[in-house]
């Protein structure tokens, strides 16, 4: 399903947090702690397993999360919500506006979300909504327009058969969704570990662990779409 920008609907849902992966492709990345192009101003970007944003309570916290770490996207995974849609909400006590678009199933498993900022929201040419597992937003930006997917992979143990069709899944998304000169953004919980050990301009030394069956996965898609995983690139803050 695809839906061009249109008037929000309002709206509320009543998420602990963990950080999650990113990719991203801004072209050649050969230097661990690289900066990226510059511009008069970025938007900040996180991803998160929320295990859940079905419990009264937990939306707050992720909206003050947000607004205490000046974050402009955040990307869920396992929202736990039912269908599809999108609605406005705001922090109690507090004037920021955010806008939610979502994508579940028939039941309260799974599902993927983007939560952005209402100036970001109102920038939003348009989006797909995939399945429980995949969507995309397409944000209008200079120099040139984002390209967000936001994915929720299966787990290690799951079936191969499994694996193969959300990555064939995954590689449809871009090949039939990318236009022109965008900046791709894939983020979400992958569910693997690519390892510590760099790999060409794909994989930075500051990963974790050994790579499993997922994280190889992860790889090999990076690698047909020339991305890099951004999170291994930079110490992250203990």
């Amino acid at each position: 399903m695809e839906r061009q920008n249109k008037e929000e609907s309002t709206g509320s849902k009543g998420f602990g947090l963990q950080m999650a992966q990113g990719l991203a492709r801004w072209g050649k990345r050969g230097t661990a702690g690289a900066s990226a192009p510059s511009s008069s101003y970025c938007y900040k970007m996180a991803t998160w397993n929320a295990r859940s944003l079905f419990q009264p309570g937990k939306m707050a916290n992720v909206l003050q999360e947000m607004n205490r770490m000046s974050i402009d996207v955040m990307g869920i995974s396992e929202t736990f919500w039912e269908r599809e849609g999108e609605f406005m909400t705001s922090i109690p006590g507090s004037n920021e506006k955010f806008r939610v678009i979502y994508s579940g199933g028939l039941k309260r498993r799974r599902g993927v979300g983007m939560i952005l900022r209402e100036n970001v929201g109102k920038s939003v040419l348009n989006y797909q909504l995939i399945s429980d597992r995949i969507m995309v937003v397409r944000v209008k930006a200079e120099p040139v327009n984002l390209l967000i997917i936001q994915a929720y992979a299966p787990c290690e143990d799951a079936e191969e058969e499994e694996k193969d069709g959300f990555y064939e899944a995954m590689d449809q998304v871009i090949s039939q969704s990318r236009k022109g000169r965008e900046c791709l953004i894939v983020m979400g919980d992958f569910n693997g570990k690519v390892g510590n050990i760099k790999d060409d301009d794909i994989v930075g030394p500051y990963g974790l662990g050994t790579r499993n069956d997922n994280g190889q996965y992860l790889v090999d898609y990076c690698k047909r779409h020339n991305l890099f995983v951004t999170n291994t690139w930079f110490q992250q803050k203990c």
